[in-house]
């Protein structure tokens, strides 16, 4: 399964977070982060955050956090997404879907 976009509401968070062309770039990250992850049949949105949390507010961390991202299950642990409560985290960081 290889997911070819990011929620809305991750979206959004990112481009309330950066500056529009930092945000560009920070989406097409974390595109990446799904694609290359497709076979783990994780949530998309779920590693994406994760991958988003890990930049700390700070684009120029990607090459780091792409480096932590190798293995999914450590990205998911090191970003506080590796528990059962994961959906809720989403919620509470990026509002509820409605």
């Amino acid at each position: 399964m290889v997911v070819n976009n990011i929620s809305q509401r991750l979206e959004t968070r990112v481009c309330r977070d950066y500056p529009s062309q930092i945000a560009e770039e920070v989406v097409a990250f974390l595109l990446t982060v799904s694609k290359d992850h497709a076979a783990s049949r994780q949530d998309a949105e779920r590693l994406q955050t994760a991958a988003f949390i890990l930049l700390e507010g700070d684009a120029s961390r990607i090459p780091y956090v792409k480096n932590l991202m190798r293995d999914w299950r450590d990205g998911l642990v090191w970003s506080g997404l590796g528990q059962a409560d994961w959906r809720d985290r989403l919620d509470k960081m990026l509002g509820v879907i409605r």
